[in-house]
């Protein structure tokens, strides 16, 4: 199986089991907005890839300028506005992977743990599909 294919599957599927009248609420996550170009164009393709109408918050190392270069709403990354942005969404991307490398806060790592595993109403996630 194409892995992109896939990822582009996973993707387009982001809360499409909620159940809510609402927009989906889908939060971005990764090392945005440091300056790497390669951060930047990742986050630029999500975005393309995602489901046309979500609601889209990125969790940011530097918000403004995601915020100009995306137009999307960011927020920085700090345990606090992780928290407050998993309570808010209904599902989550975590995009890239070096930031969960050595200086990653600890804290941001936690609760993406408990976010995967179950829904705010407490039953369990469903896997990758």
């Amino acid at each position: 199986m194409d892995s992109t294919a896939a990822v582009r599957r996973q993707l387009a599927a982001l809360g499409s089991d909620s159940s809510h009248s609402r927009a989906t609420r889908i939060l971005l996550i990764g090392n945005f907005g440091n300056g790497n170009t390669g951060d930047e164009a990742l986050l630029a393709r999500t975005l393309q890839d995602l489901p046309d109408g979500s609601d889209i918050r990125v969790l940011s190392r530097n918000p403004r300028l995601v915020e100009w270069l995306h137009s999307v709403p960011a927020r920085p990354m700090s345990p606090l506005a992780l928290l407050s942005s998993l309570r808010w969404c209904d599902a989550v991307a975590v995009v890239g992977g070096g930031m969960f490398g050595y200086g990653m806060p600890p804290l941001v790592g936690i609760p993406l743990v408990q976010k995967r595993s179950f829904t705010p109403s407490g039953t369990p996630c469903k896997g990758p599909r």
